[in-house]
């Protein structure tokens, strides 16, 4: 599995419009890597991404079959300043929050983070976790 901080500096330059990049823990709500693209862009918006996770979708909802599963959840806001994309990744509490530019197609930013997520193998396929 890559290193979270290596990850950040890899979505940002991979995912259409990004320009800032970091990993959460949704359960202890700590903020654990993130980066910034060469435009110098503040990642303090970051900061916020796990009470926003919280507040916006049921991200630590289990399912009834695995209770210490994380079922993913993927969310994303439009704003006058840009794009953030937030998703949780495989069982744990690992959550990817992205920032990307104004007037990013949400559908293109998207399928490029899924995308860049399986190359980077921090999305395992769902038989792995179980064992």
């Amino acid at each position: 599995m890559v290193e979270l901080d290596h990850a950040c500096e890899v979505l940002v330059h991979e995912v259409e419009g990004a320009f800032a990049c970091g990993f959460v823990d949704v359960v202890t709500q700590l903020p654990l890597a993130a980066h910034s693209g060469p435009s110098g862009a503040s990642t303090l918006d970051l900061e916020h991404a796990p009470e926003l996770l919280m507040a916006r979708t049921p991200l630590c909802a289990a399912t009834a079959t695995a209770p210490t599963r994380l079922e993913p959840r993927r969310l994303h806001i439009v704003t006058g300043s840009g794009l953030r994309l937030y998703r949780t990744i495989g069982a744990g509490p690992l959550a990817v929050v992205l920032l990307a530019r104004a007037g990013t197609a949400i559908d293109r930013a998207w399928a490029s983070l899924e995308y860049a997520l399986q190359r980077l193998e921090l999305e395992r396929p769902a038989e792995d976790v179980a064992g």
